[in-house]
């Protein structure tokens, strides 16, 4: 993995373009409370092995990184107490308008806002 996101940055480079890296959990992550029975809106926020070890990555090769995680599942519940919306679509593991409306956001003001 370390040797293909190089690539990517070695690319990026070359063409003069800024490479990020965006992380979106899974939807099991952000509702894990839910297949795992436990109190409602009470998924923890600590990152995956995969955010920790692709974090590093993007540290070692001095790329900005994004976890979406922490920001999506503090967002699950007031999304859903105003809208009546998940983030993802009920019947898919796809961020939904509503999860990608946000997405959009949180990316704009951590990472094209503060380049």
């Amino acid at each position: 993995m370390q040797a293909t996101i190089r690539a990517v940055k070695t690319l990026a480079d070359r063409e003069g373009l800024r490479l990020s890296l965006v992380l979106v959990p899974t939807k099991e992550e952000v509702y894990s409370w839910v297949w795992k029975g436990g109190q409602s809106w009470s998924s923890q926020l600590d990152p995956s092995g995969f955010s920790v070890v692709l974090e590093r990555i993007c540290t070692e090769e001095n790329i900005p990184y994004l976890d979406l995680k922490p920001a999506l599942v503090l967002q699950s519940r007031p999304a859903f107490e105003h809208s009546g919306e998940l983030l993802y679509w009920y019947d898919d593991t796809h961020l939904n308008t509503v999860g990608n409306r946000f997405a959009a956001g949180v990316i704009y003001d951590k990472l094209l806002n503060h380049p």
